[in-house]
């Protein structure tokens, strides 16, 4: 049985060309939110989940999610910017902390 946490990472899978082209249109502010959260809590599990020498390659790829993430914060509409709070404090985290202090109180 699939959990509702899989639905959200599985479900854009299943997207035809339409569904995708409204998921990612300018004006769907909510599916720009999930997608930003999905990228963030990927990048997270990664850091337990894959094996070191399988890691990505690309070393930019923490740096570029914090920018899509600030940006992100910075293009809502002012009744969407409170559910990035916890995106933006994240990657204030990622930016100052060592990540193997990521999950700690």
């Amino acid at each position: 049985m699939i959990s509702s946490t899989e639905v959200v990472f599985l479900m854009p899978c299943s997207f035809t060309n339409e569904d995708f082209l409204n998921f990612v249109h300018p004006d769907s502010h909510i599916s720009h939110l999930l997608a930003m959260h999905g990228f963030l809590v990927d990048y997270l599990l990664g850091q337990f989940c894959v094996a070191p020498g399988d890691s990505p390659k690309f070393t930019g790829r923490r740096s570029m999610i914090m920018i899509w993430a600030r940006n992100l914060a910075n293009s809502l509409p002012p009744g969407y910017r409170k559910f990035m709070k916890w995106a933006l404090e994240f990657c204030e985290n990622m930016e100052t902390l060592d990540g193997r202090y990521l999950l700690s109180p």
